[in-house]
């Protein structure tokens, strides 16, 4: 079962690492509403590579799965699931869209840091989508998070993640407005090139029902270089691969060239037992 746990190794339990970036709930209403089509868009088909992988529908851990758009995708398929996110407002809206699939035991929610993650049955594979590790703000962090999917996995698993590159973040120095008929939503931020992390805040009111709801969330996130993604990845027992699945272009809206977003794939090594 997933929840938090004692880290084995004493000189490296972390605080909470998501720090601003756990989503409240206005923000999550929003964030569902607004920004989760990447995803829906590209669930189809990592979950159709993965059937392939696999033989057919296994079991998947979903690591900062927000409001379940991936999990339902799987959870048609025929997955056994279990979703994990420090949100508890965006776990209550996982968990009112996916009800018959709690009932059943099918699926578990749970609210957990990535990098205090504890799996007490392994899967054969995890995801984590949408950039959602960037929250992560250092190298050890990530490590830990990485070990602790390393953890979870069976042998030979698969873990297929994204994380946003710079061209991404460097439009956090623009401050950019949204003005449209149900809402009105103002984005700022600073990005330092040279750490490599930066804050954003989105704030505004967007149409709930009859009336409105105020939104004001910070953000805070990190670029992984894939050098370091990729060494990592190794020191956790992960072996990276070259992708099976194609993901669709990012919506994120930056002029500059060159690509938003990484794929990766990596898969557990089996000489580890």
């Amino acid at each position: 079962m997933v929840g938090t746990a004692q880290d084995s190794n004493e000189s490296r339990r972390l605080p909470s690492a998501s720090g601003s970036s756990v989503y409240d709930v206005p923000y999550a209403i929003f964030f569902e509403r607004h920004y989760t089509g990447w995803v829906r868009n590209f669930s189809p088909d990592l979950e159709r590579y993965l059937s392939r992988c696999h033989g057919g529908p296994g079991s998947l851990l979903d690591l900062c799965c927000g409001s379940g758009e991936t999990l339902d995708v799987f959870l048609r398929a025929g997955w056994t699931l279990v979703g994990v996110d420090l949100s508890a407002a965006m776990l209550a809206r996982a968990r009112a869209k996916l009800a018959p699939a709690l009932r059943s035991g099918r699926l578990r929610l749970v609210q957990s840091d990535a990098v205090q993650l504890a799996l007490g049955d392994p899967v054969d594979a995890v995801v984590s989508l949408d950039g959602a590790l960037n929250h992560l703000l250092t190298m050890e962090q990530l490590l830990i998070a990485f070990e602790r999917v390393g953890a979870a996995l069976r042998p030979g698993g698969r873990f297929v993640f994204d994380l946003f590159e710079a061209p991404h973040f460097r439009h956090w120095n623009r401050v950019s407005v949204a003005d449209e008929d149900d809402m009105i939503m103002v984005k700022r931020g600073a990005w330092d090139e040279t750490t490599g992390a930066g804050t954003r805040r989105i704030s505004g009111a967007f149409r709930d029902g009859a009336g409105w709801r105020r939104v004001a969330q910070d953000l805070t996130a990190r670029h992984f270089d894939v050098h370091q993604v990729e060494a990592q990845l190794r020191r956790a027992g992960l072996r990276r691969v070259a992708p099976g699945v194609t993901m669709p272009p990012c919506p994120c809206g930056s002029s500059e060239s060159g690509e938003c977003r990484t794929l990766f794939e990596a898969v557990r090594d089996p000489t580890l037992d």
